[in-house]
C-alpha cells in the first residue's frame, strides 16, 4: 500500500525542523552586554561606554568563547572599576584561590576589535585560565590588576596594546605572556610572584618594557625572551619564530633576600635564537642563577648598556 503524506503533516514537520533550527541558532547567537553590566557573559557587540556595576562571576554564566566578558567592537571604553572579576578558580571575592578550577577568560578582546580602552581599577581579576586576554590591535589597558590566574595577562598574536600600571601576580604561569604580534607596551607595571615568569615574550617583536618590575620570586624569570616554558637559554633547537627588537628599559628583575620573598632563578634571561634586542639601565640582582643570562654566548646580537648586576653570562655584557 502506498503511503503519502498529508499536506497537514508535511506542514507540521517543516514547522518543526524551523523551530528546532531556530532554537539552535538561538543558541550560537553571544548575549550582548548592555550599558551598563551586571553579571558574567555577556559580548559588547557594538561601540560606546560600558561600566561594570557590580561583583562579576562565573556562575553568572559565560560568553560563547568562554569568558566573563567579550569584546567584538570597535571604539569602546569599559569601566570595570572597583569590582572583582572572579572565574571557577577562586571565591567571588578573589581571596583564596584554588588553581586547579582555573577556566575561561575574565575579560577577552577578541580580534575584531580595536581602539578599545580597558580600565579595570584596584579590585581583582581572579580565576580563570586567562585573566586578560587580547587578540586585537590598538588596546589600552589602565590599571589591571590581574592574579591568580594560570596567566595574568595573555596578548595572543596583538599588536599596539599598551598596559599602564598594571599589576599582575601570583599567576600559576607567567604574570605576561605575549606570543606573536608586535609593538605592545608596558609601563611602569608590576609582575610578581609568578610560578613561571614575570614578562615572557615569545616569537613577538618590537615590544617595550619601560620602567616596569619583574622582581620578587617569579620562579624562572623576571623578563624572558625565548620560547622554552621551563627556561632554558641555550637549548639545542632553537625556537621557530624568532623574539627580535624587543626593548627592555630602565627595569626592574631582582629580589630581595629578605621580607618572606622567594628568589628567582634569573633577572633578565634570552634565550639562544632571541636577537636585536635591547636592554638598558636596567636593575637586577638577587637572583640565584645569573642576574643577566644570554643563550647566544656572546654581544654580537643583543645591546646591553648600563645595565646593573651582580652576576651574568657571558661575560661581555655591560
Amino acid at each position: 500500500m502506498k503511503i503519502t503524506m498529508s499536506r497537514f503533516a508535511a506542514t507540521a514537520l517543516a514547522f518543526a525542523v524551523l523551530t528546532v533550527a531556530g532554537v539552535a541558532n538561538a543558541q550560537t547567537q553571544p548575549v550582548k552586554c548592555s550599558s551598563q553590566i551586571t553579571a558574567c557573559g555577556c559580548t559588547i557587540a557594538a561601540p560606546g561606554s560600558f561600566t561594570v556595576e557590580n561583583a562579576l562571576d562565573y556562575s553568572q554564566g559565560l560568553t560563547l568563547k568562554n569568558g566573563c566578558i567579550d569584546i567584538t567592537a570597535s571604539n569602546v571604553d569599559l569601566y570595570v572599576y572597583y569590582n572583582d572579576i572572579t572565574g571557577p578558580g577562586s571565591d567571588p571575592t578573589c581571596s583564596s584561590s584554588t588553581p586547579k578550577k582555573n577556566a575561561g577568560v575574565g575579560i577577552h578582546v577578541l580580534p575584531s576589535a580595536s581602539n578599545v580602552s580597558i580600565y579595570t581599577g584596584f579590585n581583582g581579576i581572579c580565576g580563570w585560565n586567562y585573566g586578560v586576554e587580547s587578540e586585537a590591535n590598538n588596546i589600552d589597558w589602565f590599571y589591571v590588576y590581574s592574579f591568580s590566574n594560570n596567566v595574568g595577562m595573555f596578548l595572543n598574536n596583538a599588536t599596539a596594546n599598551n598596559c599602564l600600571r598594571c599589576y599582575l601576580a601570583s599567576n600559576v604561569g607567567s604574570g605576561v605572556q605575549i606570543v606573536g604580534g608586535s609593538g605592545n607596551n608596558f609601563n611602569d607595571s608590576e609582575a610578581q610572584l609568578n610560578g613561571q615568569y614575570g614578562y615572557w615574550v615569545d616569537g613577538s617583536s618590537e615590544n617595550t618594557f619601560n620602567s616596569d618590575r619583574g622582581n620578587d620570586g617569579n620562579v624562572l624569570a623576571g623578563f624572558y625572551l625565548g620560547c622554552d616554558a621551563k627556561g632554558n637559554v641555550n637549548p639545542a633547537i632553537p625556537c621557530h619564530t624568532p623574539t627580535t627588537h624587543n626593548s627592555v628599559l630602565a627595569s626592574y628583575a631582582f629580589t630581595y633576600t629578605c621580607c618572606g620573598y622567594y628568589p628567582q632563578k634569573y633577572g633578565i634571561g634570552v634565550e639562544k635564537g632571541s636577537i636585536y634586542n635591547t636592554f638598558n639601565v636596567n636593575n637586577t640582582y638577587g637572583n640565584t642563577k645569573k642576574d643577566i643570562i644570554d643563550g647566544n654566548g656572546n654581544c654580537i646580537y643583543n645591546t646591553y648598556l648600563n645595565d646593573r648586576y651582580t652576576t651574568k653570562s657571558p661575560s661581555c655584557i655591560q
